[in-house]
């Protein structure tokens, strides 16, 4: 009768994790694709810097996540890059939100109502790379990485109270092979 009970949990968990990360794609999935051409024309607003060169941007919708950026080859460094990328954004209503740095990367960060931006420079040994990017992440994520997790605990203890249960029965019978 345990056994049952914990099955019945596992399989009911299951069924509510895929239910969950269904509407995710049905509720989250139009909104994230209707923030694509906000994110677009904000892009397209921000001028690249002299001598900059790309192939244009490249866009990503999922669910509670839309993304567009491009990645420009640059001869000024990260010392002209980051003022002019800033005095852009500042003229088009974004303001810096912090500043991040690692070895040979520099990020800085901005912020304009419920999307995201970022400048990044890389020196790549002899020339720079600056990437722009700008993003809208809605507020479930943490929920989708929650759901996954109770899923794969669920999963997990119904298969350890089945092995166990399986374990406890083979124990106390004996087995002949003849």
């Amino acid at each position: 009768m345990i056994l049952i009970k914990r099955s019945m949990f596992g399989l009911s968990s299951l069924i509510g994790f895929a239910l969950f990360v269904g509407w995710e794609y049905l509720a989250n999935g139009p909104k994230s694709a209707a923030r694509i051409p906000v994110l677009v024309n904000e892009w397209n607003r921000i001028q690249p810097i002299h001598g900059a060169s790309s192939a244009g941007p490249s866009k990503i919708s999922k669910p509670d996540l839309a993304s567009v950026d491009a990645e420009y080859a640059c001869e000024p460094e990260c010392s002209e890059n980051f003022p002019w990328y800033e005095a852009e954004m500042t003229r088009h209503g974004w303001s810096f939100a912090g500043l991040q740095s690692a070895s040979r990367t520099t990020t800085r960060h901005c912020a304009k109502a419920d999307y995201a931006a970022f400048v990044e420079c890389i020196d790549v040994g002899g020339g720079w790379r600056c990437a722009v990017g700008m993003h809208w992440q809605g507020s479930t994520r943490g929920l989708i990485g929650l759901a996954v997790f109770a899923g794969f605990v669920a999963f997990t203890w119904t298969l350890l109270s089945v092995t166990s249960h399986l374990a406890r029965n083979l124990k106390n019978r004996s087995v002949r092979f003849d």
